[in-house]
């Protein structure tokens, strides 16, 4: 019998295990194989300034092999639909997720029990436990931890699905140019969310979170690009993909007894950048918290409290972002934007 098992070894699954205490007998489970660093979930890697802020919080270092060797300061952000263009200057650190990711599981495995390539197939709540199915055998817990992501099928039975989802598409290309910004482009015909091209060691990460006809859309995109010579190929060395959230408040849903959800699957990710790892790493350190003062989540919900209201404010600043009426007048604006001039 298991004191807690956690599913899903991300961002904010490995969070919670990193800060757990080590009287409680913990599994942590994920169906990829992490250690061998050549899985992530498809990511551009760019740590914000809020995603710093957390890290700084709970005294978490970004350790030098994490990074990727392109260290850029701006944004350009073009606006397909109304034709206009602006550099904005960003703090952001560009990083390897899946280093990342196996750097936090590091931190956390003097804890815990792990079992990678593994998955959940069914959890039924008894009495005084939860038995689960998984792909290596039947176990027993007495607490349950969400940390799957968007496709959290704990939640999908448990409570339900967030009420919108997207299709996050991402490739790798050769890149034989410097690119000395990330650039961000908004086009309605691709999607109503905003797509990226991000340099990472000697690559082009080009991406899109896209709500429909994922695949023609995003090829569609790759042209529009190759047009303004971002990109000079449309054909990948690479590909990954991905089911995103783009929840409003009310699509938050943090547990309930011995059931919690942490990250993604609590439908905790900005609706606006789609910024998560902050709220990954804060939703596992709360957690895990609430879990070492006594074995409730009450704890986890009132320090959790501010999370729908920051939820809510992105939501807000969502619609304002990407209405092509408003997004055009900030554009024509420059506000916070910064002027360039980029020697070649």
């Amino acid at each position: 019998m298991f004191d807690i098992v956690v599913i899903g070894a991300g961002v904010s699954g490995s969070a919670f295990c990193r800060f757990i205490d080590k009287k409680y007998k913990i599994l942590l489970v994920d169906r990829r194989n992490i250690t061998q660093k050549t899985t992530a979930k498809t990511c551009g890697g760019l740590l914000s300034e809020r995603g710093q802020k957390a890290m700084l919080s709970l005294g978490l270092e970004l350790p030098s092999s994490c990074l990727a060797k392109e260290q850029v300061f701006g944004i350009r952000a073009i606006d397909f639909d109304s034709n206009k263009e602006r550099f904005y200057q960003k703090r952001y650190f560009n990083f390897k997720k899946e280093e990342f990711d196996y750097y936090l599981l590091e931190k956390s495995l003097p804890n815990i029990d792990f079992r990678e390539e593994d998955y959940l197939k069914s959890a039924q709540f008894q009495k005084d436990h939860i038995k689960l199915e998984l792909k290596s055998g039947t176990i027993k817990t007495k607490f349950l931890v969400s940390a799957e992501g968007a496709s959290s099928m704990l939640r999908r039975h448990f409570y339900k699905p967030c009420s919108s989802y997207y299709t996050a598409i991402q490739e790798e290309f050769k890149s034989n140019k410097d690119m000395p910004y990330h650039l961000a482009s908004f086009d309605s015909k691709v999607t109503d969310f905003y797509s990226w091209i991000i340099p990472k060691d000697g690559r082009l990460l080009v991406g899109s979170a896209l709500a429909d006809q994922p695949n023609e859309k995003f090829e569609l995109l790759k042209k529009s690009y190759q047009k303004l010579g971002l990109i000079d190929d449309i054909k990948p060395l690479k590909r990954t993909g991905a089911i995103i959230t783009r929840p409003s408040h009310k699509d938050v849903y943090l547990g309930k007894n011995n059931l919690a959800f942490i990250g993604e699957s609590a439908g905790l990710i900005s609706p606006s950048s789609a910024e998560g790892i902050s709220y990954a790493l804060l939703s596992g350190y709360f957690l895990a918290d609430s879990l070492n003062k006594g074995f409730s989540i009450n704890n986890y919900l009132k320090k959790t409290n501010s999370f729908k209201r920051s939820i809510l404010k992105n939501q807000i600043k969502s619609h304002i972002m990407y209405s092509n009426f408003w997004r055009s007048v900030i554009f024509s604006s420059g506000l916070l934007s910064t002027e360039m001039n980029i020697v070649k």
